[in-house]
């Protein structure tokens, strides 16, 4: 499963007793209840999430209607029998626009012989469309991470899946033993 967290903006008259009304897989977190929530989700019922917060009165994102989503990934999600893989963090819904990426890595992904990974972000068909390849196998630290404000808009009409690309020199990923790394998006919707 892969956890994301959504931000919502209540338009209504009230949003007092909400989690009520949000399924047993969610956690509201954060937030004055009577103006946002955070709902923590698993990214496979994120369209679900919409519509059940827009029946109950709330929008995704802000007043600006930009909204960070942030994923948390470890070396055990990219874990195959090759030096490449996708894994998915969500899926881009009609309409929207990603503004921006952060990449940033707690632990190190390292193991056996593996000499180098990067993680990028990006389309089934252009791994680094948002975000180009991050070395993830170098220490961490507090000034090391990868900003990138590449924008862009996919389709108008149907969602389009969103992935972290992962990357290994030396070892197939399936080699690594530690790694954790962070990723935010920063998204809008057009109206």
């Amino acid at each position: 499963m892969a956890f994301a967290t959504f931000h919502y903006v209540f338009v209504g008259p009230t949003a007092q007793g909400i989690a009520r009304y949000v399924p047993g897989s969610v956690t509201v977190i954060g937030s004055d209840p009577k103006l946002a929530i955070d709902v923590q989700i698993d990214t496979a019922f994120q369209t679900d999430l919409d519509e059940l917060m827009h029946t109950l009165g709330f929008k995704p994102g802000s007043g600006t209607g930009l909204y960070w989503q942030k994923f948390t990934k470890t070396f055990a999600d990219f874990s195959v029998a090759a030096f490449a893989n996708d894994v998915q963090l969500f899926q881009l819904q009609p309409k929207q626009m990603i503004h921006s990426v952060v990449i940033k890595h707690s632990a190190s992904f390292t193991g056996g012989l593996i000499a180098a990974y990067t993680i990028s972000v990006g389309t089934g068909l252009v791994p680094v469309k948002y975000a180009t390849a991050f070395d993830v196998f170098q220490a961490p630290g507090d000034s090391i991470d990868l900003p990138s404000n590449i924008l862009g808009t996919e389709s108008f009409s149907t969602g389009t899946d969103i992935f972290a690309h992962a990357i290994s020199a030396g070892a197939f990923l399936n080699a690594a033993t530690t790694g954790s790394v962070d990723i935010w998006v920063l998204v809008s919707t057009l109206p």
